[in-house]
């Protein structure tokens, strides 16, 4: 037992963990929709926390174009399912950690089977269609949803949820944009994917009644690494919502 703490004792040792936070999030299962940038950050994070349960969803291969931000992968993983890279490199970070992978798409089909026993969802996608559609299913299930997005040398994050406002209330009346052939700087994707990580950690958290910390529901917080810019701004919850309402 000593020794599988040990592995959390810097957690362990902050006022603001301590063991009860600790086994809180070896109890804990979340699920991480797309294991690109953002999700290659973000797993590697919450494996190396002791999130008790990951789930790692993507239906892509690895392809060369990937290497500059997925660092997960290399170019011995070329033309191989994502997930299963993922699962291989995750479990040599923490092989305490239980992993379940998905090498599917996700649908209308299938995200109830996949996304009913989780805490939270990471929505690591890079396309809005799939976002709206991540958005759309923690919503139904009251999942709440931890977003992340990038593009170029920017990066916003929030929390979505049935009771505080979701990423339809925000988006709904914007058009879809193709941000195929954008590009974007590789750490950027890497930072990101990290504050899903803690955002995803502080909100397990606070399910305790004995941990309080601030997150980003009904906020969005916005970065422009390249003029070193921050910026949050406050959302409500649109009554004509018709995804969370």
């Amino acid at each position: 037992m000593y020794n599988f703490y040990k592995r959390y004792i810097r957690h362990i040792v902050l006022s603001d963990i301590g063991i009860l936070g600790q086994d809180i999030l070896l109890k804990s299962k979340v699920l991480c929709v797309g294991a690109g940038g953002l999700g290659s950050s973000a797993l590697v994070y919450l494996a190396s926390c002791g999130i008790g349960s990951l789930g790692i969803i993507d239906f892509d291969k690895v392809d060369l174009s990937n290497l500059n931000r997925q660092f997960m992968y290399n170019i011995f993983d070329l033309g191989k399912s994502k997930v299963y890279c993922a699962e291989d490199f995750l479990r040599k970070i923490n092989n305490t950690t239980n992993i379940f992978t998905y090498n599917e798409r996700l649908s209308r089909d299938n995200f109830l089977d996949i996304m009913i026993s989780y805490d939270v969802i990471l929505d690591c996608t890079d396309s809005l269609e799939s976002k709206f559609f991540v958005n759309e299913c923690g919503i139904k299930l009251n999942i709440p949803v931890i977003y992340g997005s990038i593009l170029g040398f920017n990066g916003c994050i929030s929390i979505f949820s049935r009771n505080f406002g979701c990423y339809n209330c925000l988006y709904k009346d914007f058009s879809y944009v193709n941000f195929l052939g954008h590009g974007v700087l590789g750490p950027v994707a890497g930072a990101i994917g990290a504050f899903q990580a803690i955002e995803c950690v502080k909100f397990l958290l606070n399910k305790n009644n004995n941990y309080n910390y601030n997150t980003l529901l009904s906020k969005i917080l916005f970065f422009d690494f390249k003029n070193l810019d921050f910026l949050i701004l406050k959302f409500d919850k649109k009554q004509y919502c018709n995804i969370c309402n």
